[in-house]
């Protein structure tokens, strides 16, 4: 529920970065003072405002439901069901049922009406921010506020049901990028399936462009979390000005199914994905991330 109500609100298209945290803040007394202004003379009569309400709880209902009960039943959810614009067409059946039903003494509606303006201008600019540093920059708004820069962002791309390469012992995985941001911190690889009492390691290699070690670690199977992403921090690689890079990825001991390495279902970035040499035309599915957007 929260993600539909933050959707509902607002959101950027193709599912790309994250809406600034202050727009759902500052949004929250434009909508109250907007209420608190609306004068009480005005209100419909109860059984309009029952009938409105209904029919906005019945349509968002209805939307939801035509697309749960379908999805549901085979253990999934498609993205429909996860946006809350979808359900921002009923949103005025509401409000008009609302309206008035509480109402700011006459002498109150100014200050009321100067909250509303003041706090609408500033969802509005951080807003905007969101979306320049979303589309027009690398990394997305949560970079420049202090945060780490993690990339690739994907766009409009769902894990339930994604391919994955098996890693078992033979197999080799290797993935170039490109980098677009500071120092590199940690590399970030979605794991889609770990076969129960799995044993052994998954070796992680970062190479350079001519294929020079730069780092190297090997990761328990037992610490691997199925359909999450397994974070290999890079604590002792040493700072460098190089921006392109290979992961390499083989195993231990891991035999039978293997390990559900992700892949997305076509080239999202700038790098070549391989496996024991033949190319694919997929990419991994990771993130690399940055100190500094």
């Amino acid at each position: 529920m929260p993600s539909l109500a933050k959707g509902w609100v607002a959101g950027f298209g193709y599912a790309a970065g994250k809406v600034p945290g202050w727009v759902y803040l500052f949004w929250i007394p434009v909508m109250v003072c907007a209420f608190l202004i609306e004068t009480k003379k005005l209100y419909p009569a109860k059984w309009i405002r029952v009938f409105l309400f209904a029919m906005s709880l019945f349509a968002s209902l209805s939307i939801y439901t035509i697309v749960f009960i379908p999805t549901h039943a085979i253990g999934g959810l498609t993205a429909l069901v996860k946006h809350g614009r979808y359900f921002v067409p009923f949103a005025p059946l509401a409000f008009v049922a609302l309206s008035g039903m509480i109402s700011l003494a006459d002498k109150w509606h100014s200050l009321a009406a100067k909250i509303v303006v003041f706090f609408f201008v500033l969802a509005q600019g951080f807003y905007t921010l969101g979306v320049y540093t979303t589309y027009y920059t690398y990394c997305n708004y949560n970079a420049y506020a202090g945060e780490k820069c993690s990339l690739p962002i994907y766009k409009n791309l769902e894990k339930e049901n994604i391919n994955a390469i098996p890693l078992t012992d033979g197999v080799k995985i290797t993935q170039e990028f490109t980098k677009a941001c500071g120092d590199l911190e940690a590399v970030e690889i979605y794991i889609t399936r770990k076969p129960n009492d799995m044993q052994g390691e998954l070796n992680f290699s970062l190479l350079s462009n001519t294929d020079k070690l730069l780092f190297s670690d090997a990761v328990s199977v037992e610490a691997i979390t199925e359909r999450d992403y397994l974070r290999i921090p890079l604590d002792t690689l040493a700072a460098t000005q190089q921006d392109i890079y290979k992961i390499q990825l083989s195993s231990t001991g891991i035999l039978a199914e293997g390990l559900g390495v992700a892949i997305t279902p076509q080239d999202y970035y700038p790098g070549t994905l391989s496996q024991n040499g033949t190319e694919k035309t997929q990419d991994l599915l990771i993130h690399y991330v940055c100190t500094t957007p």
